[in-house]
């Protein structure tokens, strides 16, 4: 039965467990690495496979990633295999090391769970530490992975940085099922946090350290641009003598490169409005003024306003473009009746159905179109 892990796969300069400690040597060379990020969760060929060309246009030293490498969720092992053997192909065009990190994905049932474990190594004084975010039915870690996470830090403890890797942000979720203990190993060292899953982009501080949840590099996604997180991309990070990461994201697709905080926590709020559609409900302003705004025009419906982010009908953009208007005003006409008064009206044309403005009183907000 072929069901491996790629960080098996591929030979790369991977210290053994017994030889995860640090090496008393100085070593504060220049450090440059890259991060690939979600593959599958509604996969779009070929974006993974540019991503691989735009890494190796970045040259980097090594690769890491977030998980959820092949689509999993099968029970046939001749499925997971051949979805391995594709992968294999695809990341054999690396012209560095890669380093894999579990998704749910990729342990999608108790075999494939088999193959995988939690690793860590050093490379130029600073230490990489691979968590299974799956350790735990819903997410989380386990005693033993918790344990493994203390020694591996406590044993490096003259590190000048420390990234950890995990796909789950857990670190988000008010019940942290572990990683409230691993952050408490990590107390009083500098350290920074990468994670994905969510396929959207959030940059975040806990405890004065920065934590992040990368985007796509394939997976599912509007591809609504920077406002709301939804883009293809990689990451380098740099890590040069005395300063912090230098953090870079960089579109998959065009030359395109964001900072660090292209998406920060404090407008994740109005981000999340825009990807599920909350920001066009105006029930609770009917709730507490009652219904003295008519609609600004007839398809302004809870249906109408819920077609634009429904997954199968999600207005598709090129990566880095932000959601406009226009992506919105295709989806809502009455699709029964191109020509109807409510196509016309969601084009902004004229419509008897257009609300009209009595002269002989005062002009309220929906009558001025605002």
């Amino acid at each position: 039965m072929n069901m491996r892990p790629l960080f098996l796969i591929i030979v790369f300069a991977l210290l053994a467990p017994s030889s995860v400690r640090a090496s008393g040597a100085s070593e504060d060379d220049t450090l440059r690495f890259a991060i690939i990020c979600d593959r599958t969760g509604g996969m779009r060929p070929g974006v993974f496979e540019r991503a691989v060309e735009k890494i190796n246009s970045l040259n980097p030293e090594f690769v890491m990633s977030v998980g959820d490498l092949i689509d999993g969720y099968t029970q046939t092992p001749a499925v997971w295999t051949a979805q391995w053997d594709e992968l294999e192909a695809i990341v054999k065009n690396f012209k560095v090391p890669f380093h894999a990190v579990v998704g749910n994905h990729d342990i999608s049932n108790p075999k494939m769970r088999e193959a995988w474990a939690h690793y860590a190594f050093v490379r130029k004084n600073a230490l990489f530490l691979i968590l299974d975010s799956e350790d735990v039915n819903g997410g989380g870690f386990g005693v033993e992975q918790i344990a493994f996470a203390r020694k591996a830090i406590a044993d490096n403890a003259d590190v000048r940085w420390t990234f950890v890797f995990f796909h789950r942000p857990l670190w988000l979720e008010k019940n942290q099922n572990g990683f409230e203990q691993v952050a408490d190993a990590l107390r009083g060292r500098s350290y920074t946090v990468f994670t994905g899953h969510l396929h959207h982009y959030i940059s975040a501080k806990r405890r004065g350290m920065e934590h992040y949840v990368l985007a796509t590099s394939g997976g599912d996604s509007g591809l609504r641009g920077e406002g709301v997180g939804e883009f293809d991309h990689v990451t380098t990070v740099t890590l040069r003598p005395g300063e912090r990461p230098e953090i870079l994201n960089h579109a998959v697709d065009g030359g395109r490169t964001m900072p660090a905080g292209v998406l920060t926590e404090q407008y994740e709020g109005r981000a999340a409005a825009l990807r599920d559609g909350s920001w066009l409900d105006i029930a609770p302003h009917r709730a507490r003024f009652g219904n003295i705004f008519p609609p600004r025009n007839p398809c302004d419906t809870a249906q109408s306003r819920a077609l634009p982010l429904a997954r199968d009908r999600r207005p598709r953009a090129t990566s880095g473009t932000a959601l406009r208007a226009g992506h919105i005003q295709r989806h809502c006409a009455t699709r029964r009746n191109q020509n109807s008064p409510a196509r016309r009206a969601c084009k902004g044309g004229r419509s008897s159905l257009r609300p009209r403005v009595q002269r002989n009183r005062p002009l309220h907000h929906a009558d001025r179109g605002l």
